[in-house]
């Protein structure tokens, strides 16, 4: 079937299909016990992801940037429908390649349900205790990185769980992670090194479809790791607005919408992408003592999914600068961001 990526994303779009709407975290709390369960596949969820981002150097100082993430659609009657997206930025070059696919399900592997150790054709990762094995491969680049952690999977909000009225949203990550290994950029391999963060979430919102979008933004310090993320429906209320900052030892302490403020201005111009996208944000958090602005690394880092020739989705993913004071002390640092349009 020359055609069935498009068909499978239309399917599992259409309002025909079944939407499961069982959440795992339903049966009870998140308990500590549980993190490397839920890092595995949760086959009744709606949507689910695995995702990963870095900022990397050579050494020769040389900076670059990644983000790839797999994601899993439950939908009737295909059972379920994979995608991955990798994106690898060249910083001193001012580029950015990227790619994404749609797989049937029987094209990924699950190797086994005590750890997860996942294997598709374009992307492939596995976590041994606190070390994560991770593979992306396309034909112009590819990366093969070792990323160690040093604290386990902590939850992102109370007890791992996002409320947005009626639905949920599972949020585990792993933000202090030191990458080393190689990347690949046409037929030249460089070893790199750097800092970065893993991300797993588990819904039943329909995120593919119009009525959510989602801003998130990830800051780097070498005192703590700051996540901040917001989910909006269609009519443009926010269902839910957080942030969470993670100290070494993994401790979290969370901070809900009222108590800080975040600005975005500087947009991308209708040809690049429209005002839905940002370039320069800033944050302030007055129960951290922090204030900081960050800036966009490359502007030309918006991604439209596509079934056949029809865009489903657009969003604005890439790294940032950042700098500021931090309980009075200024620093510099970095960001990932990313943004949808609608």
């Amino acid at each position: 079937m020359r055609h069935w990526p498009g068909v499978l994303v239309i399917a599992a779009l259409s309002g025909s299909c079944v939407h499961h709407s069982l959440f795992h975290a339903d049966r009870k709390a998140l308990q500590k016990a549980d993190t490397v369960q839920h890092l595995q596949p949760i086959a009744r969820n709606s949507l689910e992801w695995w995702y990963f981002n870095g900022h990397l150097h050579d050494s020769s100082g040389r900076e670059y940037a990644f983000h790839t993430a797999l994601f899993r659609r439950y939908t009737f009657p295909f059972r379920s429908i994979w995608m991955s997206n990798t994106a690898l930025a060249d910083l001193a070059n001012d580029t950015v390649i990227r790619h994404y696919h749609f797989y049937r399900s029987r094209e990924f592997r699950i190797a086994t349900k005590a750890i997860p150790d996942i294997e598709g054709p374009a992307i492939g990762f596995s976590l041994q205790s606190r070390t994560w094995q991770l593979r992306a491969k396309e034909a112009s680049f590819g990366l093969e990185l070792l990323g160690e952690s040093g604290t386990t999977a902590v939850p992102m909000a109370p007890n791992a769980v996002m409320r947005c009225g009626k639905q949920q949203v599972g949020y585990l990550s792993m933000p202090w992670l030191d990458w080393r290994g190689k990347l690949r950029m046409g037929d030249g391999i460089v070893n790199v090194s750097g800092s970065g963060w893993f991300d797993r979430q588990w819904s039943t919102l329909k995120l593919t479809g119009r009525r959510y979008s989602w801003n998130w933004i990830s800051l780097g310090h070498d005192s703590f790791r700051l996540m901040v993320f917001g989910i909006r429906d269609d009519r443009r209320d926010t269902n839910y607005l957080h942030a969470a900052e993670v100290g070494p030892n993994g401790a979290v302490r969370y901070y809900p919408a009222e108590s800080w403020m975040l600005h975005g201005s500087e947009p991308l111009d209708k040809v690049t992408g429209g005002k839905e996208f940002p370039q320069i944000w800033q944050l302030w958090i007055p129960g951290m003592d922090l204030k900081v602005c960050m800036k966009a690394c490359i502007a030309d880092a918006v991604m439209t999914l596509r079934a056949f020739r029809w865009p489903f989705m657009t969003y604005w993913e890439g790294p940032a600068e950042a700098w500021g004071l931090y309980r009075g002390e200024p620093f510099r640092s970095h960001a990932y961001i990313e943004l949808t349009r609608h």
